[in-house]
């Protein structure tokens, strides 16, 4: 038997591509709709789209994580066709691939990096020695945080090489 829908839930977040805002249906209360903000457009096809954006409390986001699944919730008989993306679609999803200069460091290279995603307006990447790294423009993210990314992972593949390496099976790429 399916569960009553819990009173908190994920919710609508505001975004800057917004051009529209759907209203409640007049037989629902505030508490039980809000106002969503969206963005409207029309395809190449001339088919209408809607995007909408949410943010998982940090509960479901624990949720989602532990389980890697979306529970989809939508109020009638029927279900328009429809899709979730954890890539934001206003933003390129395609990166500048550059490779870094021999012998610099990775300091040197995440800065470049940012440099590079500011100026193309789109995503960074970059491989320096075995990680891919991704740098989003914008993003005033301390380099710290990337190195810190970097030596996590770098770690993490070590380790999982020996584990896969003593019980003899293939290596997973993280």
């Amino acid at each position: 038997m399916l569960q009553t829908l819990k009173y908190y839930f994920m919710l609508a977040s505001d975004f800057p591509q917004r051009n529209a805002l759907l209203g409640r249906p007049n037989d629902m209360t505030d508490e039980q709709c809000y106002t969503l903000p969206v963005h409207r457009y029309q395809d190449e096809n001339k088919s209408w789209w809607i995007v909408s954006c949410w943010r998982p409390n940090r509960e479901e986001l624990q949720e989602i994580i532990r389980t890697g699944q979306i529970w989809v919730h939508t109020r009638g008989e029927t279900l328009a066709p429809f899709s979730l993306h954890g890539e934001n679609p206003f933003m390129d999803c395609q990166a500048w691939h550059f490779h870094p200069i021999v012998g610099e460091s990775l300091e040197a290279t995440i800065d470049s990096a940012m440099v590079l995603a500011d100026e193309k307006d789109m995503p960074a990447e970059f491989f320096f020695n075995g990680v891919t790294m991704r740098v989003y423009p914008g993003r005033k993210v301390p380099v710290d945080i990337y190195v810190s990314y970097y030596k996590s992972k770098v770690t993490t593949d070590h380790f999982l090489n020996v584990i896969h390496q003593a019980h003899g099976r293939p290596v997973p790429k993280i």
